[in-house]
């Protein structure tokens, strides 16, 4: 993707989940002005082919001390639509991914859960056609190079991957040094459970009714026996 070739970038992941099982993956890229430097400019970056692909990419934001934003974003319908769309920015980086919605008895419980892996190098992110494009390259220079230009020092790119799920304290993130030279995995994972408010008013209205019908069976059976003995 977009920030396999620049220099200082951080790329943050969100995948944020709708309460019917479907919801949004967005990704935000930000450079700062050597990377949009090395990068060539934003108008190098090839935005009509993530837009084929069924991202929608808004045009790159360039601000005036140099740095910019690349913004893209997919829906996806249920578990296994994000699994691809994830497969489809980041390749086997992300696995084990999945995606629930369980109703039960006057509550919901959502969770979302991916399982992220990178070896801290950027090469891992540049896919074939890519590669192709950089002259065969990963980084579209020889590791040589790529060195001289300050790509492989760590902290040059960093991976932000962020889970959220409907329901409070439902939002989980971890953050991976793409530049590191040292593998890196975790689970990121967000479970929230909703009660269902609609369910527990009913039951209260059918208690309170209840409690009421009892009360008045209770004062006409007083009634009928003062009744009686009255009689």
């Amino acid at each position: 993707m977009v920030f396999a070739t620049a220099c200082e970038t951080t790329a943050t992941v969100t995948i944020d989940g709708h309460s019917d099982g479907s919801g949004v993956v967005s990704l935000l890229v930000e450079m700062d002005t050597q990377a949009v430097t090395q990068l060539g400019g934003t108008k190098t970056l090839l935005l009509d082919d993530v837009r084929k692909a069924g991202w929608v990419a808004d045009e790159p934001v360039n601000n005036d001390d140099g740095s910019a934003e690349i913004a893209a974003s997919k829906s996806y319908a249920n578990s296994e639509e994000l699994s691809l769309v994830l497969e489809e920015l980041g390749g086997s980086v992300f696995s084990d991914t999945s995606s629930t919605v369980v109703s039960e008895f006057a509550k919901t419980e959502y969770a979302i859960s991916t399982n992220v892996a990178v070896t801290g190098s950027l090469d891992e992110f540049s896919d074939a056609p890519l590669t192709e494009l950089l002259g065969g390259l990963p980084l579209g220079r020889t590791p040589e190079e790529a060195a001289a230009a300050g790509l492989l020092d760590p902290g040059r790119g960093g991976l932000v991957v962020t889970v959220k799920v409907p329901g409070e304290q439902s939002e989980s993130t971890e953050t991976f040094d793409l530049t590191s030279g040292e593998p890196q995995s975790a689970e990121v994972a967000a479970v929230a459970l909703d009660s269902n408010q609609t369910v527990w008013l009913m039951l209260a209205a059918g208690a309170v009714g209840l409690i009421l019908g009892l009360v008045l069976i209770l004062t006409g059976l007083r009634k009928r026996s003062r009744s009686g003995d009255e009689a």
